[in-house]
Parts: C-alpha cells; structure tokens; sequence
C-alpha cells in the first residue's frame, strides 16, 4: 500500500503543482526548471509528448541521482510523484514525501493548484535534494519506505475522516 495507484483516496491527496504549461516543450520546460533551481544532471529516462487529442497530458521521468521524478500533466493539472531509481514501482507523490520526510505536516492539506506551483515545488525538492538522495539510496531506502506507508495510512485515515469513506 502507498505506492502510487495502491493508496486508498490517491487521486484525493496527490499533489497539484502546476497548470496551464505549453504543450510544445513539456520536458524540456521542466528540465530547464530543474536547472533553475540548481538540481542539475537530471537524465531523462522516459517521455510521454503531449498529445492534444488526450488533453495535453504529458509525462516525463527523469533521474537525479539516486531519486527518479516523475511529472505527469493530466487535464492541465501537473503532478509530482517520486521514486527510489532502484525501485522505480515504488512511486508516491511529493507531497507524501514532504510529509513522510517532516518538511510538510501530514495532515496539511493539499493546496489547491493555483496556490501551490512548480517552482514553489522545486525549490523545496532543491533545499532537501541531499536529505532526499540519501532517504532514496539503496541503503536507506527500507527505512524511508516504512516512513512513506505510515504516512500514506494517516493521510488515507484523515481523508476518510474528513470526507467519510469511499463509496
């Protein structure tokens, strides 16, 4: 459980980061953005081209270290989601991250798109990009996991709380 797509609510706690971004240069935006921000030797290691018939939605992966990154534009919405590089199944969403790693309250909502943007983004993934190579390492990586599904059951737990369970 907690692993992008095996949460329960994961569609209602995913990180909103960006909307609105030019179809024409998706990862090349965001690989700029990257460097912007200082996290350079980021490597793509899959594109999905937008495609106007589904949207404009998008994806990139890309590598940084022992970290993979994957942004996803879906309907406009942009997403974060995060996964060790030996791991690459183990997805879960930045704001998940944030929490499990204390640089976010667990049950701080998700702010909503227009408050909450890529660059905002970055540059908490640029002030904790050490902390979070080392948390994503293949040594560390159990412990950081064990972190990241405590905090995907209290995140589901308030969710349900909050909203009553999924019908």
């Amino acid at each position: 459980m907690g692993a992008s797509g095996s949460a329960p609510g994961r569609g209602l706690h995913r990180r909103v980061i960006e909307t609105g971004m030019s179809d024409h240069s998706f990862t090349k935006h965001i690989m700029d953005l990257l460097k912007a921000a200082g996290l350079n030797g980021a490597v793509l290691i899959f594109e999905m081209p937008p495609n106007q018939r589904s949207f404009g939605n998008a994806l990139s992966v890309l590598g940084l270290g022992s970290v993979l990154l994957r942004f996803v534009r879906d309907r406009g919405q942009l997403f974060l989601d995060v996964a060790p590089s030996t791991r690459p199944e183990s997805y879960y969403p930045f704001w998940t991250v944030q929490a499990a790693m204390g640089w976010r309250a667990f049950d701080e909502p998700a702010p909503a798109s227009d408050l909450d943007t890529l660059h905002d983004t970055l540059d908490c993934l640029s002030r904790h990009h050490d902390e979070l190579q080392i948390a994503f390492s293949a040594a560390n990586f159990s412990s950081t996991l064990t972190k990241l599904e405590k905090t995907s059951r209290e995140l589901a737990a308030l969710i349900t709380t909050v909203q009553g369970p999924i019908q």
